[in-house]
């Protein structure tokens, strides 16, 4: 459950990177 978490969290955070570069 914590993997699934974590993995959906970095994935936001490269959107969010994408998103203000």
């Amino acid at each position: 459950m914590e993997l699934y978490l974590d993995t959906a969290n970095v994935a936001e955070v490269e959107r969010l990177a994408r998103i203000f570069p």
